[in-house]
């Protein structure tokens, strides 16, 4: 664990609470995802009105939503799909979702489920499973892959994805500088092992895939300096924060508030864009 001047990681936070509150706003301000979501599904294995699909740890759809938007499927007949989430705000953001953008009633069956406790599905009863961005926030995630595995059909493939790079975190860390510069630099709200792509090969072995089976690729895309003005990002700013300040004087904390405000609002970060990259395991059963 980090020590107190120097906290490592936003899973020290009450992560939990945080995406309760963040459900209503974080599939429309997280624009970056969806190019993700678009450039996982082109890795993936094409889908076909006979997949039966798991979106797993779905948050507000944002995977659901682009794989409903595939050519293949624009005259309908879609594939089966399930989207699971362990926050219940989450998955009530997706379904709320589905109202808006009229999807097909009843088309994505949603569930409030643990990633680490798949136990209301079969074995083998997937051909393709999504994970994107959450791997590192579950507590046992060894045991979400041995889930995945498990319910995945022979030859089904899994899609477990985990960041590689973060360019926003240079933006907390300017206003860190600037306040406290004799301070150990933030490195971001994840923890530095899950940076690597040897640590998320690790965990989709250590979940039983075997090694020749899975194939770790690279994505990117970038976020818009100006998308921290809008709601869903800005909840984002006090756990981000609440980490860096972490037994720091109230004086310096309040200053670091500040600051962070008028940078976020200056022209500087608006019109600038942040690089966003991502791993890919692609995981053969």
């Amino acid at each position: 664990m980090a020590s107190p001047s120097h906290p490592s990681n936003i899973l020290q936070s009450d992560i939990s609470s945080h995406f309760e509150k963040a459900a209503s706003t974080y599939e429309h301000t997280s624009a970056f995802m969806k190019e993700i979501a678009g450039q996982l599904l082109n890795l993936s294995p094409t889908l076909a009105p006979d997949s039966v699909v798991l979106d797993n740890a779905a948050g507000p759809g944002i995977v659901t939503g682009e794989i409903l938007r595939l050519p293949q499927f624009k005259e309908g007949n879609y594939p089966t799909i399930h989207a699971t989430d362990n926050s219940a705000a989450m998955i009530r953001a997706l379904e709320a979702r589905a109202v808006h953008e009229s999807w097909p009633k009843d088309l994505v069956k949603t569930h409030v489920m643990d990633s680490m406790d798949l136990s209301t599905f079969p074995d083998n009863m997937f051909t393709h499973i999504y994970m994107a961005a959450a791997i590192f926030i579950i507590p046992e995630p060894l045991k979400a892959i041995a889930e995945i595995k498990r319910t995945l059909k022979p030859d089904g493939v899994a899609l477990v994805t985990s960041f590689e790079k973060q360019g926003f975190i240079e933006i907390f860390q300017h206003v860190q500088q600037a306040i406290r510069p004799d301070s150990p630099i933030w490195k971001g709200p994840m923890p530095e092992e899950w940076l690597k792509e040897e640590k998320l090969r690790a965990v989709m072995e250590g979940g039983g895939f075997e090694g020749d089976k899975v194939k770790i690729q690279s994505l990117g895309t970038w976020m818009k300096g100006e998308d921290w003005s809008t709601p869903g990002l800005m909840l984002w700013r006090e756990p981000f924060t609440k980490l860096i300040t972490n037994g720091w004087s109230e004086e310096e904390t309040a200053r670091f508030e500040e600051k962070l405000k008028e940078d976020l609002a200056s022209e500087t970060v608006k019109s600038k864009s942040y690089e966003m990259k991502v791993f890919v395991a692609v995981a053969t059963k």
